[in-house]
């Protein structure tokens, strides 16, 4: 199907991704060359990305389309939603029954996942992530302070709209929504 969209990024209009804050753009540029994609040296596994290493994408890796491996599969149970993507099968699941989060000194790759509908969307908001994992084509991953929203809502029998609005003062200027 083609959608005519200029970009993925609906929010702000001009569908640009916010600048990087001026942490972000020290942490990147301090960053090494690492991974199968750069020119690096392998010596030890530190210096293959968590990709390489069949670790995982991050959600951002794992929900926007790539070059093969864009299946997802969601299931659903009577408390939890989980979410696996095809590649690397990263799953998530996220508690539905209201149950308290985590505690925020406890880090995930995929963060901590809690959802709610509201209508016929299922609305997923994660925190608790990891700083290892980024946003967007930049070296240096995002912050523990990310802050995920994610929308899910089917449109018809072979598709799902998805939104994400991505909140993250310490890597961002301001959130933005694809």
């Amino acid at each position: 199907r083609v959608f005519g969209f200029a970009s993925l990024i609906v929010d702000p209009p001009n569908g640009r991704m916010p600048e990087l804050t001026a942490a972000a753009k020290t942490k990147a540029d301090s960053q090494k060359q690492q991974g199968t994609f750069s020119n690096a040296v392998f010596n030890t596994f530190d210096d293959f990305t968590l990709y390489d290493r069949c670790i995982t994408r991050g959600i951002f890796g794992s929900v926007l389309p790539s070059i093969y491996g864009n299946g997802i599969r969601i299931t659903q149970g009577p408390d939890q939603v989980s979410i696996t993507y095809e590649m690397i099968h990263d799953t998530r699941v996220v508690d539905l029954s209201n149950k308290k989060r985590l505690d925020g000194d406890i880090e995930q790759y995929l963060g901590n996942a809690r959802g709610h509908w509201e209508g016929d969307t299922l609305v997923v908001e994660s925190t608790n992530f990891t700083d290892k994992t980024g946003v967007g084509a930049f070296r240096g991953g995002s912050s523990t302070k990310l802050k995920l929203t994610e929308r899910y809502r089917r449109v018809d029998p072979e598709m799902i709209e998805y939104r994400a609005t991505i909140s993250d003062p310490e890597t961002f200027t301001a959130p933005f929504t694809y």
